[in-house]
């Protein structure tokens, strides 16, 4: 098939006016044709343009075994209504249900869709978190009920005893005067022991006693959340005024382990690790 012929497929030759070479050279339309006539398009020079009444054609080469005429016109769109342009990035377009494509501006039906999604959006994210707290609000008082229905108050453990655990007998846990300043199961307060030292205690929370054993109760903070934890630390200072559960750090082999410490893992480390640094936590709370 010759260029002319595929030419022809896209527009009526007889509409064309005139001919250019990369749309500075005017070349003679008569001859220019006929040249086409004898050559494929996959050969011919790509920097052809012809022009007609409104329109142009033009060359469109994507390599070099795919090229083909293109039509394309040269009229003003007839669209009365003008938009303003909010941005020409390509990444802030804005999808419009109204046009059914991106575009880069902005109609009052479209401004007015987004108020009302993000009305919607912010009642179902209020709602969301409405429900989040009354769940967090139940679980914290089904907690504190469960602990004052089958603890008893602890009269007998007096700040800095060493409490036995069944459950986890290599462990070792430590009675103290309070909590000090602690991030979920890590003690953040600079002035306990070194760093190093303190990282070796993974419990920092509370305990009760539930059939004569020690329980742990929760932990010092159990939420991130600033006001659940507002919430939980309110039901921990009612448990602790009625002496239900009491503050108490822990140490169990595996954190000696990975703290590094070079003492003997068995039944007993976690006590002698106590030992070790108990007169530093004494000294802490003076």
């Amino acid at each position: 098939m010759t260029a002319l012929t595929e030419l022809k497929e896209i527009v009526n030759i007889e509409n064309l006016q005139s001919a250019y070479y990369q749309d500075k050279f005017k070349l003679n339309l008569e001859e220019t044709l006929n040249l086409l006539d004898k050559i494929e398009i996959e050969h011919m020079i790509k920097e052809l343009t012809f022009y007609g009444k409104g329109f142009k054609i033009i060359v469109i080469s994507n390599d070099e075994d795919y090229t083909y005429f293109e039509y394309v016109s040269t009229k003003a769109p007839k669209v009365k209504t003008e938009y303003t342009p909010l941005s020409l990035w390509k990444s802030e377009l804005t999808y419009s249900n109204e046009f059914k494509t991106s575009v880069p501006f902005k109609t009052q039906k479209m401004l007015k869709e987004e108020e009302e999604l993000r009305i919607k959006e912010e009642a179902d994210a209020k709602e969301r978190q409405e429900k989040e707290l009354n769940e967090v609000k139940e679980s914290i008082t089904t907690w504190k009920e469960e602990i004052e229905r089958d603890c008893t108050p602890i009269t007998d453990i007096t700040p800095f005893t060493m409490i036995d655990h069944k459950r986890n007998r290599f462990s070792a846990y430590l009675a103290v005067p309070y909590l000090p300043k602690n991030y979920m199961y890590r003690i953040s307060d600079e002035n306990f022991l070194t760093e190093k030292e303190r990282s070796a205690f993974d419990w920092i929370g509370y305990g009760t006693i539930e059939d004569g054993e020690l329980k742990l109760a929760g932990k010092g903070m159990a939420y991130t959340t600033k006001v659940y934890n507002d919430i939980y630390q309110n039901a921990v200072e009612e448990l602790l005024e009625k002496k239900l559960i009491i503050p108490i750090l822990g140490v169990t082999p595996k954190r000696l382990r990975l703290t590094g410490f070079e003492i003997e893992i068995n039944e007993c480390s976690t006590k002698e690790y106590i030992n070790m640094v108990l007169p530093g936590i004494k000294n802490y709370y003076k």
